[in-house]
């Protein structure tokens, strides 16, 4: 519950941040979401089935003493790494992107801090995504990997 709380905390605080600056509108681009969201969580439906993420996403919810296998946990904290992975990824590839669009549109300065906002945008969503979504997953999932390998292992005496 702690978790929680201060992942709610952190998010509101980071919020709070954007809202201060009063330039709220320059964080908000379209294209750069979805590249750095969307794209990465269809790869993701590439590498891990579409079962598998939807499990991972269930399992979240259910305890370690739930009697899940810790392997299951091992196999579900995969998928957070993963989608990690590929967002920060996907942010690199949308934030060359943007440079190259820069770099080709020289000739017109008054546009160049537009692109490279864009490209800039793509990393800080990656980033936001590994930070509060699959770094928490992963996190989640490798302790009760953990807890229920304690589980399935009982201590001997002897």
């Amino acid at each position: 519950m702690i978790r929680i709380v201060s992942w709610v905390l952190s998010m509101a605080a980071f919020l709070v941040v954007l809202r201060i600056s009063d330039e709220i509108h320059v964080f908000v681009d379209l294209p750069s979401a979805l590249t750095s969201w969307v794209f990465p969580a269809l790869l993701l439906l590439a590498v891990h089935s579409p079962g598998r993420v939807w499990r991972a996403l269930g399992d979240l919810r259910a305890p370690a003493e739930a009697g899940i296998a810790a392997a299951r946990f091992r196999e579900d904290a995969e998928v957070f790494a993963s989608f990690g992975i590929l967002s920060l990824a996907a942010g690199m590839i949308g934030s060359l992107a943007g440079l190259i669009t820069l770099l080709s549109n020289l000739a017109n300065p008054r546009e160049s801090g537009i692109y490279l906002s864009i490209s800039m945008l793509t990393v800080l969503y990656a980033l936001i995504v590994v930070i509060f979504v699959a770094l928490p997953g992963w996190r989640l999932h490798s302790e009760a990997a953990k807890l229920a390998a304690t589980f399935e292992d009982p201590v001997e005496e002897g």
